[in-house]
């Protein structure tokens, strides 16, 4: 009787423990990933703003993740991280994935890492980004999935392009593509991974 006793509130313990997390999950999150994501600014040739996106890093040493369609035709980038700009120069991109790869002159950053597994339906997800120039973090789930793509409820505006979306546990599952007829549409991570080892 002792024993199942101690069972039942060893059980209570992680139950109340489980559900504080989840309560939690949201604060933990923001707390992880914010540091790993900026905005991205552009400019034309007489160096003027001519636009603004987001993007994410996925290495230590500057390399980061933001939205062909962000970058398009643009004379410059640069990014804005903790009040502080950044040059940044393209690596690579492809229109037909709408991805772009930067090198950010930064040392020592922090990166998030790329989830390897396929989104599921209902999947907990995170968005971070700069929609119209201002700071947003959303929380959603994935509503469906696709081989390149997953809709989630979570909001996404106009800005929020190439922001990162992360799963519960803090890794990339996701990059903020589009609001098509008010649907937020993000690239999956599996297409994201695609485009790193493509040439």
């Amino acid at each position: 009787m002792k024993k199942i006793i101690i069972f039942l509130n060893s059980l209570t313990i992680l139950l109340f423990l489980s559900l504080l997390y989840i309560s939690f999950e949201p604060t933990i999150i923001f707390k992880k990933c914010k540091p790993s994501t900026f905005k991205v600014l552009t400019y034309n040739e007489k160096d003027a703003l001519i636009g603004s996106g987001s993007g994410f890093f996925i290495s230590e040493n500057g390399l980061a993740i933001t939205k062909y369609h962000v970058i398009r035709k643009k004379y410059k980038t640069r990014i804005l991280l903790n009040n502080k700009l950044y040059d940044s120069s393209i690596i690579k991109t492809s229109e037909d994935r709408d991805l772009a790869l930067l090198q950010v002159d930064i040392k020592n950053n922090k990166f998030l890492k790329i989830k390897k597994d396929h989104p599921k339906i209902n999947e907990n997800v995170y968005i971070f980004g700069y929609p119209r120039g201002f700071d947003s973090f959303s929380k959603g789930i994935i509503c469906s999935t696709g081989p390149k793509a997953f809709i989630t409820d979570a909001m996404m505006n106009l800005g929020s392009s190439g922001g990162a979306v992360v799963d519960s546990k803090g890794c990339i599952i996701g990059v903020c593509n589009s609001i098509d007829n008010q649907i937020s549409v993000a690239t999956n991570n599996i297409d994201l991974l695609e485009f790193l080892k493509s040439k």
